[in-house]
């Protein structure tokens, strides 16, 4: 039996105690499900940046969350080339974690935009390292109901 939920925001709740759905007596939501302490900026990992050829100054934007088709790291490529093709003149990294599919992919589309600045990281055990390097995460992502299926 089910005693209770833990919710990362409002409207995941809402969404879930939809009738006739259970509503658990003892549901909490904790606002983005983030311990403020843990993820408070912390200095850049050492060994981090040299594993990933990065310099303690270099801006990062980063993204931990895997490259597959619903992730649309590929619309932040595409942004980012608009960016310097726009005159964009701050320097900037872009570090990427995927699997050896992933990178090869993503890796031609930031050939196709003209970027020469991205990083790609593989599968980490210990994500803490990694993240440390990133200055701005970004997380961008298409549903999985707008995917469209077809039978044949």
């Amino acid at each position: 039996m089910i005693s209770g939920h833990l919710y990362v925001n409002h409207s995941a709740k809402n969404i879930t105690w939809e009738p006739p759905s259970l509503q658990p007596p003892s549901s909490v939501v904790v606002p983005n499900g983030v311990d403020v302490d843990h993820g408070s900026p912390r200095p850049k990992d050492p060994a981090s940046l040299q594993s990933l050829r990065l310099k303690a100054d270099d801006f990062v934007f980063g993204s931990h969350a895997g490259m597959g088709w619903h992730k649309r790291t590929d619309l932040f490529l595409r942004g980012a080339a608009l960016y310097r093709k726009g005159g964009g003149t701050r320097a900037f990294k872009i570090l990427l974690r995927g699997n050896e599919r992933e990178v090869a992919q993503s890796a031609r589309v930031a050939a196709e935009a003209g970027l020469d600045n991205v990083v790609y990281q593989g599968y980490a055990a210990d994500p803490r390292g990694y993240l440390s390097v990133i200055d701005v995460g970004f997380l961008l992502s298409t549903p999985a109901s707008s995917r469209t299926w077809t039978t044949g």
